[in-house]
């Protein structure tokens, strides 16, 4: 282990040298500076030569993490040692992902390399753009076309093989309801543009909706700042319109009690930006205020108390709640 990291921090002692190899020029000019630079280099090599060193032991006898709370993902064990792994070049990438993992105050030098691009003006930090009002959104990747069509293709098979009505409801992201909440120039996909060609190619009997027009239409915070879900309300707004699609009154807002059930939500979008200026969030649960029946049913085969499950409260994933 001492000897892979090692191996990975002195690739960088490459560049010293060749400062030090550069002595051969000035020594064959005889300046009088070159007592000064061999006794300049040698210094860096020795105080750098220390820090490689003093990581490498810090790193071995820091404990190991399986899960990081503030990534919510389970971080690189050290990888499995076979001369197979060693030969063709595995075993080297995958020590550098757990080095990467578990190097020692990993979580803190990564919110310092946020806060300084943030200095220089840098919009995202790879993973989420840091907007305006304290909105963090997602880096997205690019459309993939061919998986954009299959996608639609086997919807139109699905239906083919049904007898009763399919309605699709496809929620728009924050990059298209809160575009003026993005940094500048951020790029934005053109969701409008992808509706209708998914119209365009949809069996006509299948029934698509998109509350898009109405979650630009409000003022009100229908997405989570540091998440890329709607809230409780933007949820709501979607069921209203699905209500009315189908020709059924929908339930007023008045209809519902709202009872705050944490203030200390952070979502995903806070675990990937490392770096956050904004304050916790709320989450609320709609109840309501007059008897109703539920029969809740997942995956054909475990049948739910209720629409909430009370225990993610207390747990870092609290978006799980839902």
């Amino acid at each position: 282990l001492f000897a892979f990291q090692c191996k990975m921090y002195l690739g960088h002692v490459k560049v010293l040298l060749g400062m030090f190899l550069s002595l051969k020029t000035l020594y064959r000019k005889r300046t009088v500076i070159w007592p000064f630079y061999f006794y300049t280099i040698i210094r860096t090599l020795s105080l750098f030569s220390c820090l490689i060193f003093s990581l490498s032991f810090l790193n071995i006898l820091t404990p190991q993490r399986s899960f990081s709370d503030s990534e919510n993902r389970f971080l690189e064990k050290f990888p499995k040692v076979s001369l197979e792994a060693i030969v063709d070049g595995k075993f080297n990438e995958d020590f550098q992902k757990y080095s990467a993992d578990q190097f020692i105050l990993r979580d803190k030098w990564i919110r310092l390399k946020t806060s300084l691009d943030l200095l220089s003006f840098k919009k995202d930090n790879g993973r989420v753009y840091f907007g305006r009002d304290d909105y963090l959104f997602g880096v997205e990747e690019e459309l993939n076309q061919n998986k954009f069509l299959k996608n639609i293709k086997n919807t139109n098979s699905f239906k083919a093989e049904i007898d009763f009505p399919l309605d699709i409801m496809l929620i728009p992201t924050k990059f298209s309801v809160l575009q003026d909440k993005l940094p500048f120039k951020a790029p934005i996909i053109d969701e409008v543009g992808l509706l209708r060609e998914i119209e365009e190619n949809l069996d006509k009997s299948i029934n698509l909706l998109s509350p898009i027009e109405e979650f630009k239409s409000t003022e009100e915070e229908i997405y989570y700042k540091t998440d890329h879900h709607y809230t409780s309300l933007g949820a709501y707004y979607a069921y209203r319109q699905y209500m009315e699609e189908l020709g059924i009154d929908p339930y007023d807002l008045d209809f519902f009690k709202r009872e705050t059930v944490t203030d200390d939500f952070l979502g995903s979008l806070f675990r990937k930006s490392n770096y956050y200026r904004g304050e916790s969030e709320r989450i609320e649960k709609f109840i309501p205020k007059e008897d109703v029946s539920l029969n809740i049913i997942r995956d054909e085969k475990e049948e739910l108390d209720g629409l909430y499950d009370e225990k993610f409260l207390e747990k870092n994933d609290k978006y799980s709640f839902f």
